[in-house]
C-alpha cells in the first residue's frame, strides 16, 4: 500500500537490508548482528530513537532472517542462531515501529532461475 505524504506528512519508511549482503556483514557473527539489532545494541536503540523522534509513525521494510553462511560458521548451533536473529529483529522491529513488512522469495531449483527472476 502506498501511503501518500501529503495526507500523513510524519510518516516515514525505513527499509532494511538484510545483513548479507557486505563484507562487514559477512565477517560478523550471527551473535553480533543478534546484539547489533536487540534494543540496547546499536541497531536496535538507533531505530528506537528514530521511532521515538517521529512518535513510532514508520514502518520498516523488506526484512529477511537471511544470515551469510560466515555469518553461521561460527556458531555453535547456527539453526539456533538464525531462528534468534529473526525472533529479535521481529521483536525491535515490533517495539520500535507502526509494523514491517517480512521479505519472502521462493525459488524453484531449476536450471534456468533467471526466468524466474
Amino acid at each position: 500500500m502506498c501511503v501518500p505524504q501529503a495526507l500523513y506528512p510524519s510518516f516515514q519508511l525505513i527499509t532494511l537490508a538484510d545483513f548479507v549482503f557486505t563484507p562487514q556483514d559477512n565477517s560478523e557473527s550471527a551473535s553480533s548482528h543478534i546484539t547489533d539489532l536487540s534494543l540496547a545494541g546499536s541497531v536496535g536503540s538507533a531505530l528506537m530513537n528514530a521511532g521515538m523522534g517521529l512518535n513510532g509513525n514508520f514502518i520498516i521494510g523488506e526484512w529477511s532472517c537471511a544470515l551469510s553462511d560466515d555469518s553461521l560458521s561460527v556458531e555453535e548451533d547456527p539453526i539456533s542462531s538464525r531462528k534468534l536473529f529473526c525472533d529479535v529483529q521481529e521483536q525491535t522491529y515490533r517495539d520500535v515501529s507502526s509494523g514491517s513488512t517480512f521479505w519472502s522469495k521462493q525459488f524453484q531449483a531449476t536450471s534456468d532461475l533467471a526466468l524466474q527472476l
